[in-house]
């Protein structure tokens, strides 16, 4: 995971995709479920709100203040809430 941030806080983000899913599902396999929606990968993570959000291709995995626990933004969404940062 890359650390990102905004005027808030810094996070950890990984964006899913086709050719980084094992590898993520891996990373966070005892914190998710691996599925599909039709022919499409996707991952549902537990969040610290409670809940699960289920992240699909393209979208951006990112490590909650709670360990153990992410919530998903999509890529359209995910640059206008963080930039790059260390």
């Amino acid at each position: 995971m890359t650390v990102f941030g905004n005027y808030f806080r810094k996070v950890r983000a990984v964006q899913f995709l086709d050719e980084n899913k094992d590898m993520i599902f891996s990373e966070i396999r005892a914190h998710c479920l691996a599925g599909f929606d039709g022919d499409e990968p996707t991952l549902t993570v537990l969040r610290a709100v409670g809940g699960t959000q289920v992240a699909r291709l393209g979208d951006w995995i990112i490590s909650d203040y709670k360990p153990g626990t992410y919530f998903v933004v999509s890529d359209s969404e995910f640059p206008k809430m963080f930039t790059l940062g260390s």
